[in-house]
């Protein structure tokens, strides 16, 4: 889990993301990290079905958003979320963890499940899961 402060904005605001290292090795990570890295791979030694493993993920993600909204926390904390979404509008990407793009457009909104919604060429995305990046100006391939 990765968090980012951002007490400069108006509101002091926190980005929580989620990400698990699986299938390759540490060395792999390109960027000198604070922290020692491990992957799962390494520690299992054998590579893990990346789908069942965001299948368990996903079902914990929801069962825990669903309690948060039979206590109306949703929609009372998504109209204070969507104001101070800080990258609307900034052109984003968002990837699988081996590099292959999902999508590429402007960061829309983001709906009740917590999900990126990306305005595409194609219209509207909504992405559950991936690494998203912003950039200054459109970029291509």
């Amino acid at each position: 889990m990765l968090a980012q402060a951002y007490p400069q904005l108006d509101a002091p605001a926190v980005i929580i993301g989620i990400g698990i290292n699986a299938n390759f090795k540490p060395d792999a990570l390109t960027q000198p990290l604070r922290q020692p890295v491990t992957t799962l791979l390494s520690e299992l030694h054998n590579r893990v079905d990346l789908f069942a493993l965001q299948t368990i993920l996903l079902t914990q993600l929801i069962c825990n958003l669903r309690w948060l909204e039979n206590r109306r926390f949703a929609t009372r904390l998504l109209p204070g979320i969507r104001r101070r979404l800080a990258w609307t509008v900034s052109y984003v990407v968002c990837s699988d963890p081996d590099g292959t793009v999902q999508a590429r457009g402007h960061l829309a909104d983001i709906n009740t499940m917590g999900h990126v919604i990306i305005d595409t060429q194609d219209g509207l995305r909504t992405i559950c899961s991936g690494e998203l990046r912003r950039y200054a100006a459109s970029v291509q391939e």
